[in-house]
Order: structure tokens, then C-alpha cells, then sequence
């Protein structure tokens, strides 16, 4: 362990740890997929991909397909880049850090959610592939139901968010009311959209999503100026 590291440990514990906790974790992942991928080539020899099947037409299919999910994630990454640059620019990196903080708390309950109703978009496929309404019916009342308990999470994370930061990470940390009412609000409006987008996912209605990810990928830089320079907002303009 050289001198470096060690100041590096010392002086900043927090930090490294969760350098080294990220690490880790994308150590596991890429291990769980490479362990399962193995299982399944040797369960299933006919889904090894192989060079001599790819064709032109396969390609198209696939790009046509997966285009619109690229886009999404594409246009996702842009506003959350953006959203950081804005607010350093127009605040300082104090409060960059503030609003990590806030977006990290808000990811662990959209996060949670996003579990909980992961497997709807297979079902959902199932179920529009056999046109049993009834059975979307139902899958749309599980996920609104799901929608609730998270919900009332995120008010209470809300309430105690500053608790929350002056034990964990810094007593001189404090968000402001509409800060934290407006992490709570995204977090709603995402828990919202995510019941919305397993379930049209399920039934390959991604190119609506794809619009709506672009309009709200280029109606977010300015509005989040616009608000971020009105007396009194704060960060919460970006979230709002």
C-alpha cells in the first residue's frame, strides 16, 4: 500500500470506499452474465451466436428493433450529463453535489419499482402476443398498485432526506423544502412512467417512447436554464 493510497484512505474515507464498493459491483455483474451466458451455451448449444448466420436482413431486423432503445438510452444520458452541467454552471460544485445526492436517494426508490415490475414487460408481451386483454387488464392494476407503497417511500425519504445526509454524509449539507419537494415529485412523475413503459414495452410500442424521449431531451436543457436562474429555486429548477 503506498503513501499516496493510504492519505488517499485517510483523508477521504468516504469516497474511496464507495470507489471501491463501484468497483465491485461491476466486477459481480460482469461475472453473474459471463456465468450465466456460459450455462447457456453449454444447456443450449443453438443459441451460441455463430458469424455464418449473420445476414443483412438479420441485421436490419435487429438495428430496426433495438434503434428506438438506444435512442431512449441515448436521450437519458444527455439530460442527467446536462442536467449536472447546468447546475454547476450556474451554481458551483457544492451544489452539484447536492443534487447527486438528491438524485441518488430519488434512484433508490425508482430503482426498487423498477424491480418489483420488471417481469410485467415479459408478461405483457405474452399476453398481447395471445390478445388476452384481460390478462394487460390486470398486469395494469398490479403495477398502479405496486406504484403506492413506493410512492409514500419516496415522501417519506423526502421528510428525513436531511437526517438521512447529516449522519451519513455531511452535517453541512441541507436541502431546501422545495428541493426536497421537488425530489419527491420527480420521483413520482418517473414511478409513473416506468408502470407505463414495461407495459408498452411488453407490447413493442417503443417509437412513441422514443419521440417522447427526444422532445423532453431537448425541452429540458432550456427550461432547466430558464428555472434554474429565477430567484429563490435553487437546483430544485432542474428537477422540476
Amino acid at each position: 500500500e503506498t503513501p499516496e493510497v493510504s492519505s488517499l484512505i485517510q483523508s477521504r474515507p468516504l469516497p474511496f470506499v464507495l470507489w471501491v464498493l463501484s468497483g465491485l459491483s461491476v466486477l459481480m455483474f460482469a461475472g453473474a452474465y459471463a456465468t450465466l451466458a456460459s450455462y447457456l451455451f453449454r444447456r443450449f448449444p443453438e443459441l451460441r451466436p455463430v458469424w455464418g448466420d449473420t445476414t443483412w436482413d438479420s441485421f436490419r431486423e435487429v438495428v430496426s428493433l433495438g434503434m428506438p432503445f438506444i435512442v431512449i438510452e441515448v436521450t437519458y444520458i444527455v439530460i442527467f450529463m446536462m442536467d449536472r452541467w447546468i447546475v454547476l454552471r450556474a451554481f458551483d460544485a457544492a451544489a452539484v453535489a447536492e443534487f447527486d445526492i438528491m438524485l441518488r436517494l430519488s434512484a433508490l426508490v425508482t430503482t426498487g419499482y423498477s424491480m418489483c415490475v420488471g417481469p410485467i414487460w415479459a408478461l405483457s408481451g405474452t399476453a398481447w402476443a395471445k390478445r388476452d386483454l384481460a390478462m394487460l387488464d390486470k398486469l395494469w392494476r398490479i403495477v398502479t398498485s405496486l406504484m403506492v407503497p413506493f410512492a409514500v417511500l419516496s415522501v417519506v425519504i423526502g421528510l428525513g432526506i436531511n437526517y438521512l445526509i447529516h449522519v451519513w454524509i455531511d452535517p453541512s449539507i441541507t436541502l431546501s423544502p422545495l428541493t426536497r419537494c421537488s425530489m419527491v415529485t420527480y420521483t413520482w412523475v418517473i414511478l409513473w412512467g416506468n408502470s407505463y413503459v414495461n407495459l408498452l414495452n411488453g407490447i413493442g410500442r417503443t417509437r412513441e417512447q422514443m419521440f417522447c424521449s427526444l422532445v423532453a431531451c431537448f425541452l429540458n436543457i432550456p427550461l432547466a436554464i430558464y428555472l434554474c436562474s429565477l430567484d429563490g429555486i435553487g437546483i430544485a429548477g432542474v428537477r422540476i
